[in-house]
């Protein structure tokens, strides 16, 4: 069964994503080299009457397996189809946002298994743990509950198996 993690400490065990999840996305995760990694910046305060930064969510890249999507600091929803057909191992999907609220993030194997987590985006890392997940595709969507800004890493990790 999934698990939900915090910051890397585990939460809770996760219910299954009910069957109103759409079937394959025409979008797809970017290929390439991935970029620069950034991590969050907590505002700078001065005495000036300047505009307090906006943060922009983004974490550290880690190595833990094949990256399916990394996104940096994004708004509104996204939804895409990732990896091959024998991809396996266990699936890590990680998310930051901030901006208040919440956002949903869900998946769906191509073999089975589903999940859905509703973080509330206060800045901290949050994320689904998959160790069971079947062999193949997997899509993943991300909808927000206004105008939250957020960043996504999707990774599976063969050497789980």
């Amino acid at each position: 069964m999934p698990t939900i993690f915090r910051s890397g400490r585990p939460l809770v065990a996760l219910a299954l994503v009910p069957a109103f999840l759409s079937a394959c996305s025409a979008d797809e995760a970017p290929e390439g080299p991935p970029p620069a990694s950034a991590s969050l910046s907590s505002p700078e305060v001065s005495a000036s009457s300047s505009p307090t930064p906006v943060t922009r969510p983004s974490f550290p890249r880690e190595d833990s397996g094949r990256t399916l999507a990394h996104l940096d600091d994004r708004t509104g929803s996204w939804k895409a189809t990732l990896g091959k057909a024998g991809d396996k191992g266990s699936l890590s999907i990680t998310v930051m946002c901030v901006g208040g609220g919440v956002i949903t993030v869900s998946y769906r194997g191509a073999g089975g298994g589903a999940a859905s987590m509703s973080p509330h985006c206060d800045g901290e890392q949050t994320g689904i743990q998959d160790e069971a997940l079947a062999a193949g595709r997997v899509t993943v969507s991300v909808v927000p509950g206004g105008r939250q800004r957020w960043a996504l890493d999707v990774t599976r990790d063969p050497r789980g198996d």
